[in-house]
């Protein structure tokens, strides 16, 4: 699915539109920055679609656009079966950062688990959806594909926050614990969560 984030809001890029979609005009490619930076300003939780005849001819023009800045992160289970969650900047998330010169996305994505949660060798059990999100840094607008993995670890190991990343919290979650995050994340994050039948 070619799809992009922008705060709650989504864009996805397809043939059809969803009955709770929102279509955006044919004028939306001309100056997508501009579109993006609009809906971005409206603070809203709106689904959007641009439909086409070709999805991913339109998907990869829009990118073009963007500044593209790759991440990697994962999605980890203990022996219990609960997630690992982190709590950065006010909201529960996933552990994920910035991909390094020279890492592939499995590399980056175990790096990133280790260094923000201080667990040790979670190992990986598949690759799961890449999500996008847009956001603007600097004066540049920028699309972050997070490349995601199930991953897994032996018995339930203490965690360990990473405060230098803004971190200030690391759990393990159950499904209640779940439920309650599911009111302070990311849209990306309950979209990557749902694709696992979790409850978040």
């Amino acid at each position: 699915m070619y799809k992009v984030f922008i705060n709650d809001s989504s864009i996805r890029f397809g043939t059809v539109a969803g009955s709770s979609e929102k279509i955006l005009p044919d004028s939306f490619l001309r100056e997508p920055v501009k579109g993006v930076e609009t809906i971005a300003a409206e603070d809203n939780a709106i689904s959007y679609v641009y439909v086409s005849a070709e999805p991913q001819k339109s998907w990869t023009y829009f990118l073009e656009y963007f500044t593209l800045v790759e991440a990697a992160g994962g999605v980890v289970l203990n022996e219990n079966g609960h997630i690992l969650l982190i709590y950065r900047l006010g909201k529960w998330d996933l552990p994920k950062g910035k991909i390094e010169t020279g890492e592939s996305h499995v590399e980056g994505a175990l790096r990133e688990v280790v260094e923000e949660c201080g667990i040790a060798s979670p190992s990986i059990v598949k690759p799961l959806p890449t999500t996008y999100h847009y956001y603007a840094l600097h004066n540049q607008h920028i699309v972050k594909p997070t490349y995601w993995y199930l991953m897994e670890v032996e018995g339930v190991p203490q965690l360990t926050p990473q405060a230098e990343e803004d971190i200030t919290e690391v759990l393990w979650a159950n499904e209640k614990q779940l439920e309650n995050a599911k009111q302070n994340t990311y849209a990306s994050i309950r979209g990557l969560l749902k694709s696992l039948n979790r409850g978040v």
